[in-house]
Parts: C-alpha cells; sequence; structure tokens
C-alpha cells in the first residue's frame, strides 16, 4: 500500500510535468533508496504514460469532432441558412465562408484517427504547418466562386418570387478599364438607379452592367425594374429582351396593327395597361406627354385625330398588309431625303399613313411613322 501511494504522487508529480531529479528531492522524506526510487519512479511513469496517451486520445478525438462540425456547419450555414437572411450576392460572406471551411476541413483532416493509441504513442498529436496555407488558396478560391453563386441564385429566386416592378431612373454611371495579365483589355460598367417602392420609400443601389449596355443608356432616363419585397436593394433592371424574359416571362416586340387598332378606342388610363399585356417596357412620359418603350425603341402619341406610332422596324407595313390593310397610295423620294417613302393604306373606315423617313445621313438612322385614324 505503501508502494501505490508513492507511485500516486509521483504521477501527479508527472502530471505537474516536474522532472525526475525535481520528484526525487520532493520525496526525500520518504528515504527511499536509490533503487527503490527507480523502480518505484519506472511503474509511476508506465501509468503516467498510459493514462497520458488516453488523455491525448481524447482530446484529439474531440478536437477532430470540432473541427468537422465546424466545417459541416460552416457547409450547411453559408450554403443553405445564410443566403436567403441576406438576399444579395455577397463576395465578402462568400470569403469568409470559404476561409473558415478551409481552415476547418484542413484540421479535422488532420486530425483523422490521431485518436489512435497507436499514433498517440508515436506522434501525440498532428502538427500542421503554415507552410500548407498557399495550397488553401486553390480550394479557397474555388469555393469563394461556390458561395458567391449560391448568394447570387438564391438571391434571384427571391427576387423573382417576391418582384415588384416598378419605374426608376438612372442618377450617375461609370465604366472602368483595366488591363488583363496578358494585356488583353477589360471594361466593367455600373450604373446607380434611384426608384420609390410601393410603400414610398426612396431606394438607390448600384447595379452593374455589361459595357454594351452601358453605352446605350443616358443620364436621368427612365427604366423598368423589378425589386423584392423582402429586400428592395435586391433588384433587377428589366432592359434587354432577355432580361425582361427571364424575369417577366414575356416577348419584346412591335405592337401588330390589331394592337393598334384597338388602343383607337381606349382612354389614356387604358393605354399604358394595355400596352404592357401585349409588350413590356411601356410607360407614360409626362414630358413628352406620349408613351415610349426604351427596350424597343418605340413611341406612340395618342389625339383627337387618331395615334402616332414611331418603330425602328422599318417593314412595318407588311404587318399592315397581312392585317388586311390595302395600299392606296405610294409616294417615293430621294436618297437621305427627309421622307424616303410615304404610303397610304385603308381597312374599311380605318385609315393608315406609313412614313419611313431619315432622322439622319444613313440607312441606320432611319424610323418608321405610322399615323392611324378612323375616317371622318
Amino acid at each position: 500500500m505503501e508502494n501505490e501511494r508513492i507511485i500516486n504522487v509521483i504521477v501527479n508529480h508527472l502530471k505537474d510535468e516536474y522532472y525526475e531529479v525535481e520528484i526525487k528531492d520532493m520525496l526525500a522524506d520518504e528515504n527511499l533508496p536509490d533503487e527503490k526510487f527507480k523502480e518505484l519512479f519506472e511503474k509511476a511513469k508506465a501509468i503516467f504514460e498510459v493514462e497520458n496517451n488516453q488523455r491525448i486520445s481524447k482530446k484529439n478525438k474531440r478536437k477532430f469532432i470540432i473541427y468537422l462540425s465546424t466545417a459541416l456547419f460552416t457547409a450547411v450555414f453559408f450554403f443553405f441558412v445564410l443566403p436567403p437572411l441576406v438576399e444579395a450576392d455577397s463576395m465578402f460572406y462568400s470569403i469568409v465562408g470559404a476561409i473558415i471551411l478551409c481552415f476547418s476541413g484542413l484540421y479535422a483532416f488532420a486530425y483523422y484517427k490521431t485518436w489512435e493509441l497507436k499514433y498517440v504513442e508515436e506522434h501525440e498529436s498532428p502538427s500542421v504547418s503554415f507552410v500548407i496555407i498557399p495550397i488553401l488558396l486553390i480550394p479557397g478560391v474555388i469555393l469563394t466562386f461556390i458561395f458567391s453563386y449560391r448568394f447570387s441564385s438564391v438571391a434571384e429566386s427571391i427576387l423573382k418570387k417576391n418582384q415588384v416592378e416598378v419605374m426608376g431612373r438612372l442618377v450617375s454611371g461609370s465604366e472602368q478599364q483595366y488591363r488583363g495579365r496578358r494585356g488583353a483589355k477589360i471594361t466593367t460598367a455600373n450604373v446607380v438607379v434611384r426608384f420609390l417602392t410601393k410603400e414610398g420609400r426612396e431606394v438607390t443601389v448600384e447595379e452593374d452592367v455589361s459595357s454594351y449596355l452601358f453605352d446605350q443608356l443616358s443620364l436621368d432616363q427612365p427604366v423598368h425594374l423589378i425589386y423584392s419585397s423582402s429586400n428592395p436593394e435586391n433588384i433587377q433592371l428589366l432592359i434587354t429582351p432577355d432580361q425582361i424574359k427571364e424575369f417577366k416571362n414575356m416577348d419584346v416586340g412591335s405592337l401588330n396593327a390589331e394592337d393598334l387598332i384597338r388602343l383607337l378606342d381606349l382612354s389614356p388610363d387604358e393605354i399604358t395597361d394595355d400596352l404592357n399585356s401585349n409588350s413590356f417596357g411601356w410607360y407614360f412620359s409626362e414630358v413628352d406627354q406620349g408613351w415610349e418603350n426604351n427596350t424597343t425603341q418605340e413611341a406612340m402619341v395618342v389625339d383627337a385625330y387618331g395615334l402616332t406610332y414611331i418603330t425602328t422596324n422599318l417593314q412595318y407595313y407588311r404587318a399592315l398588309e397581312e392585317s388586311g390593310f390595302e395600299r392606296t397610295e405610294l409616294t417615293e423620294e430621294g436618297a437621305f431625303s427627309n421622307t424616303k417613302r410615304l404610303m397610304l393604306y385603308n381597312k374599311g373606315d380605318i385609315t393608315a399613313i406609313v412614313e419611313l423617313t431619315s432622322t439622319g445621313n444613313n440607312i441606320q438612322e432611319m424610323i418608321c411613322v405610322v399615323r392611324m385614324g378612323r375616317e371622318g
């Protein structure tokens, strides 16, 4: 029993990280012969090593569980939980999630099976060198793009579900150019749009656009857009046919002859709804006192004499002919004059005058003006 007591004392001192010489001095009052102390110390050391290995094994397993849980939690949180809460394309959260997942995944991998006693006896705990950090750049970049795509796709999905359509105005914009690694010129552009929500809140949002689209936009231009009712800063400009098709499931095109005939009998308040039921993007301009469509580059004015429809479709007269209009007169003039071709069409009591006219000195600047009204 006395030997067991001394062995336990030595084990406790070893746990406190005392050296053999220090422990021997602490046990001087026991008056142990050197051989006896050596014998008891070796037994205590063997017990301590077994207990220490078990303790390290538990610690390694606990760390593995913590790192693995952190990696799994990060993946689930940043992929499923956070994107609907943020409802935006967030590069910041994508980078943070990628960093946490990379390091927790690395340490989980390093601690895998390090709780086995054979490993503990040989190595105790794994040593992770920070030299490996550059290697993490590859999975880090991949994870950043995966998380970024997830944030973007979720925000887009919510926008489609909770979309509210309003008119906004372009208040500013900028275009940047820089050189790529191989000298290629890269151009990026963005615009700042301001609008009022249905609740009357003014919102100003910056939106990335292609350089091609940026060149077609102008300051203070009215633009159609949709915003998410759950996050008004989550918006989508509705300018190009592809954007309109994706978010509104509507095709973009010129009005046909039957549309124009129907509009002749509508009140001004009914015209906007009717126009947008057939071709997206129409709005009433208080300045020009008419309807405009920036997507199709068309305009329309209604007065006491009928309507005037302006389109870039230079073959619009064929739409009239397909709708049963008959041409009764044709006038042509020389190239690049103000009026190149004037055609008169009739269908019952409706008269349509089609004028192909040039707004400049080349064919690319021609427009088609259709004036339609009822006789008498």
